[in-house]
């Protein structure tokens, strides 16, 4: 459902129905390769480390609570 609004890949680690998760959306238009995903089992972070034009990437994204 997310990849067809967005129009792009998306990475995503879910949390409960009530808070938690996270996503990377990435653009269709990016030729990328991606390398390895890590994310933890409560949906509180995601890691990708993609290639991107010949350049590495790590992207993170963290739900972090104040």
């Amino acid at each position: 459902m997310w990849e067809a609004e967005w129009g792009g890949k998306v990475l995503f680690n879910h949390g409960t129905t009530h808070s938690k998760g996270v996503m990377i959306l990435l653009n269709l238009k990016l030729d990328y390769k991606i390398e390895k995903i890590t994310q933890d089992k409560n949906g509180r972070f995601i890691i990708a480390k993609l290639i991107a034009e010949d350049t590495h990437f790590i992207l993170v994204n963290v739900y972090s609570p104040i």
